[in-house]
């Protein structure tokens, strides 16, 4: 690969510390889901990765609504500093009403896990 997005293997993304969520379309192609789950693993802050299946890069009503949901129990766990959002963050591995989504990845989201 002669371009690599936040460095070689993404090692640019090994110094984000700070909680992140990725949300990303299974078959989206402006932002291979490959991509995603490569660049979210090479972070070592607190980070969920959710892949709705089915979805390209311009999402449907009903991916848009799975996606609100992730992001009020990650700003609720974060923002909010909630010990009982992040617990039910780190136990979810999906949401109901949307489209059928899938955690794909997490690390260090509890306070044990943090240290």
């Amino acid at each position: 690969m002669d371009a690599w997005l936040f460095g070689k293997n993404h090692a640019g993304l090994r110094q984000v510390q700070r909680p992140f969520l990725a949300i990303y379309g299974e078959k989206d192609g402006n932002v291979p889901p490959e991509g995603v789950e490569a660049g979210v693993r090479a972070m070592t802050g607190p980070a969920v990765a959710i892949r709705l299946n089915g979805e390209t890069h311009s999402l449907s009503n009903a991916a848009n609504n799975d996606v609100r949901a992730w992001e009020l129990l990650f700003f609720d766990a974060w923002l909010k500093d909630d010990e009982s959002a992040r617990k039910k963050l780190e136990s979810a591995q999906s949401v109901r009403d949307g489209v059928d989504d899938q955690k794909t990845y997490q690390h260090a989201l509890s306070s044990s896990d943090r240290g």
